[in-house]
């Protein structure tokens, strides 16, 4: 339903190029005769971003899959996700548990399901049918 190409071929581009402009924002989507730029999309009406001011890093996570273990996602990627976990160890319930990150990850046995060990569900083999 579109999704997918909006955020691939319109914010992103516009995100990149608010980003890396120096431009006020009311003349970065300006063609070279001041005219107002749709992105370069054909079809497309005229396209303003607005709203970018606290964004300073774009990363684009397609879907692709990204790993050969149910544990493998976006986040743990980019990076994210050390920075998920250090923010839930520095919290007070962690703290009064001395839980440390390494609690809260999957891939740690501290941090993982006893049932599913971290992938997140059960395989169960039906063995008789």
């Amino acid at each position: 339903s579109g999704k997918t190409t909006l955020v691939r071929d319109v914010l992103i581009p516009q995100l990149k190029d608010s980003l890396h402009s120096d431009l006020p924002s009311e003349k970065r989507f300006e063609d070279d005769d001041g005219e107002a730029s749709n992105g370069g999309l054909q079809g497309a009406s005229t396209t303003r971003l607005s709203g970018e001011k606290g964004i300073h890093e774009t990363v684009l996570v397609d879907q692709s899959p990204i790993g050969r273990t149910p544990r493998s996602n976006p986040a743990v990627y980019i990076g994210a996700f050390d920075a998920i976990r250090d923010l839930f160890a520095r919290s007070e319930q962690a703290l009064d548990r001395d839980f440390t990150s390494g609690h809260f990850s999957f891939n740690s046995k501290a941090g993982q399901c006893q049932h599913c060990k971290g992938v997140g569900f059960e395989k169960i083999e039906m063995q008789f049918l």
